[in-house]
């Protein structure tokens, strides 16, 4: 099976269903209208694949079996978009749902995993399976647990999964990866300390968390290397803005970053340790709890080798990476239940930044992620030959 390239009129019609998706946009766990649409477009444009649902709430998968022996090989994109205005007048397909936005390029990336589809059919895999994956909730850093343990992926039982996400800042159609921790693995940490409230005349009389807060705070905005460890305060609050009431209550809230889940796990015990013996120094009740728990991107150092011989076919620039990237992306809990790897690709040098309300997602990386996923399962296919 040769590596295939999007015609012009793939390419029109990739970039439409974009369009689409970009103007209509939903939340993770809520991306019900979104899976709908693009299976009506696999439908009608992929009539090779099998959907098969439940892939974890609104998340799905279309298989196709070549029946005979090889490699069962997945590629994920995300269905969901985030809770952000966008800011783009002057563009035809801008948001329709107000507050939500497609301006972290998912859109894109299920452009590119439909026009992998489409090259996938012209030739279909002689050897093994191919599994398109449309996860939700990875904003959350909820949706590919959900999935992993749904019939679908457990059926399918991939030998190595890949992903994607395209990068602002670099030169369109670079590829960024590096072997080993390729995303840091993440928590969002939330410290609950309660005192004593008093009149604020008097404010000895009550136990502020104040008195916990004063010596904790340099653990808890910092940055390690070798390895790399990120601690960073997101938010606090303590009491409330009445002003003759001394504060009996206190919230932190932290994003924690590290190389790997086990030194996440160490960086958390370390912090919440430091904060119960300050806590029971000053007689201050404490409660902790996590919240959009990411795992660490873990690449396959082969699944790294087959994505950079892709690039080299292509003509695509590839930048080895020194450090992981320091945002997090729940492909890790997938690669962790298989093998595989996630690679970056650039965006544009004069592109705004992930998440920002004016991005969107440049079209002219349709075809080079379409073309690059598709010379990957081409080469895996290969390897495995």
């Amino acid at each position: 099976m040769d590596a295939q390239q999007l015609t012009s009129d793939e390419y029109k019609l990739l970039r439409k269903l974009r369009h689409h998706l970009h103007q209509h946009p939903e939340v993770s766990h809520r991306e019900t209208n979104t899976a709908v649409d693009l299976a009506d477009w696999a439908r009608e444009h992929l009539p090779s694949f099998e959907r098969q649902e439940n892939s974890g709430d609104n998340g799905f998968l279309l298989v196709y079996h070549s029946g005979n022996s090889g490699p069962r090989v997945m590629f994920r994109a995300e269905l969901d978009a985030l809770p952000i205005t966008e800011n783009n007048p002057d563009i035809g397909y801008k948001s329709s749902n107000e507050g939500v936005a497609h301006v972290c390029g998912h859109d894109g990336h299920m452009a590119m995993l439909c026009g992998l589809g489409l090259l996938a059919e012209r030739h279909l895999p002689e050897k093994g399976a191919l599994a398109l994956l449309f996860q939700p909730a990875e904003e959350t850093g909820e949706g590919a647990a959900i999935v992993t343990e749904g019939k679908p992926f457990n059926d399918f039982k991939p030998d190595v999964v890949y992903a994607l996400h395209n990068l602002p800042g670099e030169p369109l159609g670079q590829i960024l990866i590096k072997p080993g921790s390729m995303c840091l693995a993440s928590t969002g940490l939330w410290l609950h300390l309660s005192g004593k409230t008093s009149h604020a005349a008097h404010p000895f009389a009550g136990n502020s968390p104040l008195r916990v807060f004063e010596p904790l705070l340099p653990h808890l905005q910092y940055e390690k290397t070798s390895p790399l460890r990120i601690s960073t305060l997101v938010h606090v609050q303590l009491g409330e803005p009445a002003f003759g009431t001394t504060p009996g209550n206190m919230s932190l809230a932290l994003t924690i970053r590290a190389e790997a889940d086990e030194q996440l796990d160490e960086l958390e015990r370390d912090i919440v340790g430091r904060c119960q013996e300050l806590a029971k120094t000053f007689d201050i009740a404490l409660s902790t709890e996590r919240t959009e728990h990411f795992s660490a991107v873990i690449n396959n150092e082969q699944a790294v080798d087959t994505i950079c011989r892709a690039a080299e076919t292509l003509h695509l620039s590839t930048k080895m990476m020194h450090e992981p990237m320091r945002w997090s992306e729940d492909v890790g809990v997938l690669l962790n239940a298989s093998s595989g790897a996630l690679l970056c690709i650039g965006s544009g040098t004069d592109t705004p930044v992930l998440h920002h309300p004016t991005y969107d997602f440049p079209d002219k990386l349709i075809p080079i992620g379409s073309a690059l996923f598709h010379r990957i399962l081409v080469n895996t296919i290969e390897e495995h030959s």
